[in-house]
């Protein structure tokens, strides 16, 4: 089983080369997000719907000071989720949502650095942790670059791990030159399913 992480800042596509992958393999992969429970609460609070995606980054009407979406959600996860649920409980969730799917390539679109993907692996590989089928797990990670695109108003950076091979994905032109550079970045991770 593999799991690809997806490494990078905000707007730089890792949303679309996710989806470029699920249009490309025959074996539809998970497309998971650590951040989930985080997303679903901000969208439950401010009765978003459908329009997280699109109002990410909009400033949310009748608060005091500017805050997006986007904002509150890493609010909520420094000052209520990491001093109440611990600071692993999200890659813990994440692990446990990517270990119950079962499936052969999992993507997480939202890492954010490497401690995060070391918790989610040792997670994965713990001895503990109870399955029905023992999984034997490949992980890889993708550093997605977009120019003018940086981690400078979020909490991430780059994911690295000594263990964890990196391939560089550079989202610079358009939507076919992305193609390429993600079908070229799945042969170079040994992803492939074909029947």
């Amino acid at each position: 089983m593999i799991v690809l992480f997806l490494s990078g800042p905000p707007g730089a596509g890792k949303d679309e080369i996710a989806k470029i992958i699920t249009r490309e393999l025959l074996q539809l992969p998970g497309i998971f997000r650590v951040a989930a429970p985080l997303r679903n609460a901000v969208v439950g609070l401010l009765g978003m719907g459908g329009r997280y995606e699109q109002d990410k980054d909009e400033p949310i009407p009748g608060l005091g000071a500017p805050t997006t979406p986007r904002e509150l959600m890493i609010k909520l996860m420094l000052y209520l989720v990491k001093p109440v649920l611990g600071s692993r409980w999200l890659a813990e969730q994440a692990a446990l949502r990517v270990d119950t799917a079962g499936l052969r390539l999992s993507i997480i679109v939202d890492i954010r650095d490497g401690a995060e993907m070391e918790q989610i692996i040792e997670w994965l590989e713990a001895e503990d942790v109870k399955r029905v089928t023992p999984r034997h797990w490949r992980f890889v990670c993708w550093h997605v670059h977009r120019p003018g695109h940086d981690f400078s108003k979020d909490i991430r950076s780059y994911a690295r791990l000594d263990d964890v091979p990196v391939i560089h994905i550079h989202n610079d032109k358009d939507l076919a030159h992305l193609k390429v550079h993600v079908l070229d970045a799945l042969d170079a991770s040994g992803i492939s399913f074909d029947a």
